[in-house]
């Protein structure tokens, strides 16, 4: 075990791991994530003086990840990769079925439109905040932070080009028939690559109303 400083702010490195405690009102996250360089740029989050980031791996072993998140209850849980396989699927069941009252952020750079659809449809089951990003659509430090927050309040937020794919898994006419005017409207914006907020503020709503009307949406897939 070795203690190093990161930032002004004391880290426990075990193996390939880093954990520290809480000692803040901050956000807590709990980051998993298998790219080395995504790793990295996660340590630059509690610079945002709004997270505190409690525990960091690179380590798919679901038994550690379970210990983990027991012992440090995080607000979010971050899961990263590269592209989604089988395993990734895996961790990401298990984390849903075992705390699903656990806001999660999905990062990921590419994923079969079958494995889209199963974590659109895990995302469905969880009684907390979901966000579906691929990792090219981050443009920055601060853009993350927000996705981590909302996730955090309890909203759903998916990736426009993931919106695209999820409605291309089903005949186009049958997904549009079961849609109102109103989902329509949010639908082309989503595709436009506006945001809940953008949404909601081009359309004069608010934005629970607006993750009220997507939450249909996606429900309809």
């Amino acid at each position: 075990m070795a203690i190093v400083v990161n930032q002004g702010r004391p880290w426990i490195y075990f193996g390939g791991d880093a954990v520290r405690q809480n000692s803040s009102s901050k956000l807590t996250l709990l980051a998993i994530e298998t790219e080395e360089i995504y790793r990295h740029i996660y340590r630059y989050l509690p610079s945002e003086d709004s997270i505190d980031l409690l525990f960091l791996t690179g380590d798919l072993d679901a038994g550690r990840i379970r210990i983990a998140i027991q012992s440090d209850c995080p607000d979010v849980i971050l899961l990263g990769t590269g592209v989604v396989d089988a395993l990734f699927l895996s961790i990401l069941c298990d984390i849903k079925a075992s705390h699903p009252t656990i806001g999660l952020t999905v990062l990921f750079n590419s994923c079969s439109r079958d494995y889209v659809k199963k974590i659109n449809e895990l995302s469905k089951r969880n009684r907390s905040g979901t966000s579906i990003f691929l990792k090219q659509s981050l443009g920055s430090l601060s853009g993350l932070v927000s996705i981590i927050h909302s996730t955090a309040l309890g909203q759903l937020n998916i990736d426009p080009s993931l919106v695209n794919s999820l409605i291309y898994l089903k005949p186009e006419s049958l997904f549009l028939k079961q849609l109102t005017g109103r989902e329509r409207e949010i639908l082309d914006l989503l595709a436009k690559g506006f945001t809940n907020s953008g949404i909601a503020k081009a359309l004069f709503l608010d934005n629970k109303t607006v993750e009220n009307h997507i939450n249909n949406m996606y429900a309809k897939l």
